[in-house]
């Protein structure tokens, strides 16, 4: 019995020195890259003043529709932000239709940037009619810290991450004191029965602690509407784009898409813009939702050429590390990370907001006086400059990348120039543009901070 006790006795002992030798799981299990996320709003709202704040874009998914910012109240250890959400219809199978409203999460979509909703609660109301025990599911992605599993040619870039709450809805998604609780996702929809073209829904957090946010001030600006030659990225709008083509192109120098020069405080680190939203969807091919409002694409720039990833959605980006666009980038791994931008290109709206859809835009014929107003119409662009300090004793850092696109090769950037200046300080721009080298890692790469129990990004260093 000794022998086996002394046995025993150095059993105990080898494991206890494996543990003491043996790394975390937790740090085993970090990726040795990630892909940069948004700042999301939940790190935002409860610290900038609500009327900075107040419309901006939030969330978009083509099957959730568009979250705007109304509130927010911090209540003890609480955090509730209040969005309106211009929702996105489908048709139910039985003659009727079924609504699908986003939440505060935001998926990746080609080289789009994602952003974490850590969990928490949801009221949803239809005027002042509660429908929050009338959700009948959720489709979501997953809130993970992982390497995308495509490259930036895919609609869906993490694939492993899709969940589906379909069955014993009461049970997963339970109704509580604050609403029915939702897992932390990188994006979802939740759904009602019916066509209910406008919700509101109020979010409830517990108030997150891993960053602070302070505003610095807001660069105010406007843009006019977006001219180019029409191919596939007018959607629906072609018609309206090729009339529009027609009858100012020339007169633009082929292309009406300006510069705005940015102005960001010394301290500024992330960028939030707000603009109002296009009153139609362009590229809902099905009609149903040709009528509800839609995000544009903001991009940044360090010159007339080069020009940043899509910014489509809302959320804070960051201002420091700026990563080259899909089809730009030297790649064939990873995008290029673009030198210190100065300036921004504006929403690309071929119809500005506040012009209501007519359905000449689809089907062609519209009036001289209409082309002229759209030609015409001014949309206000808000500039918010952010400074974002995360807690170091909160986070964990990881080296950032974003996974490239491997359909466009890599071109040298002296065989591309960008467009010569046009006299009323628009430029015009010619694609492939110039290309940035790539630079995938080392000194001077950015690194960023993450809330480990949800994934979220909360702050970068470079």
């Amino acid at each position: 019995m000794i022998g086996v006790a002394r046995a025993h006795t150095r059993w105990w002992l080898l494991a206890a020195l494996l543990l003491l030798v043996m790394p975390p799981r937790a740090a085993a299990q970090t990726p040795e890259w990630v892909e940069p996320q948004a700042l999301n709003i939940v790190d935002i709202a409860g610290q900038v003043p609500d009327e900075v704040l107040r419309d901006a874009i939030l969330t978009f998914s083509s099957a959730g529709g568009l979250a705007r910012f109304v509130s927010s109240e911090v209540e003890g250890e609480l955090l509730r932000i209040t969005v309106r959400i211009d929702t996105r219809r489908f048709p139910d199978g039985m003659g009727g239709w079924y609504t699908q409203f986003t939440t505060l999460g935001q998926r990746a979509h080609g080289d789009h940037m994602a952003s974490i909703v850590p969990g928490g609660w949801v009221r949803v109301f239809d005027g002042d009619t509660e429908l929050t025990e009338d959700i009948r599911w959720m489709l979501y992605w997953a809130a993970e810290l992982k390497q995308p599993e495509t490259d930036a040619s895919a609609p869906n870039r993490y694939p492993e991450l899709e969940r589906e709450i379909i069955e014993r809805v009461d049970e997963r998604l339970p109704l509580e004191e604050h609403g029915r609780r939702l897992p932390a996702n990188m994006g979802g929809e939740l759904a009602l029965s019916g066509d209910i073209p406008v919700v509101t829904a109020i979010y409830t957090f517990e108030r997150p602690t891993a960053t602070t946010t302070q505003y610095l001030g807001t660069q105010h600006t406007d843009f006019p509407s977006y001219i180019a030659p029409p191919d596939g990225g007018a959607g629906l709008l072609r018609p309206v784009v090729e009339q529009i083509y027609a009858r100012y192109g020339d007169e633009v120098g082929g292309i009406r898409h300006p510069r705005i020069p940015l102005d960001p405080p010394a301290a500024a680190n992330y960028v939030l813009f707000s603009y109002p939203p296009l009153l139609m969807d362009a590229y809902d091919q099905s009609r149903n939702n040709i009528e509800r409002p839609s995000p544009g694409t903001i991009r940044l720039a360090p010159d007339e050429g080069m020009l940043s990833t899509d910014l489509v959605q809302g959320g804070a980006f960051p201002l420091r590390a700026v990563w080259q666009d899909a089809d730009q980038s030297a790649g064939p791994e990873y995008l290029s990370l673009l030198p210190p931008v100065d300036r921004l290109t504006p929403p690309e709206f071929y119809v500005p907001p506040g012009i209501p859809f007519d359905p000449c835009f689809v089907e062609g014929g519209c009036s001289d006086a209409l082309l002229q107003r759209i030609y015409d119409t001014r949309t206000p662009l808000d500039i918010i400059y952010l400074r974002v300090d995360p807690d170091r004793q909160q986070t964990i850092a990881v080296p950032l990348r974003m996974a490239d696109d491997p359909r466009y090769p890599a071109f040298a950037a002296a065989a591309f120039a960008p467009g010569p200046a046009q006299a009323d300080g628009l430029h015009r721009l010619y694609l492939p543009l110039a290309f940035n080298p790539p630079n995938p890692g080392g000194t001077g790469s950015p690194v960023g901070l993450f809330e480990p129990s949800t994934g979220r990004m909360v702050g970068y260093t470079r």
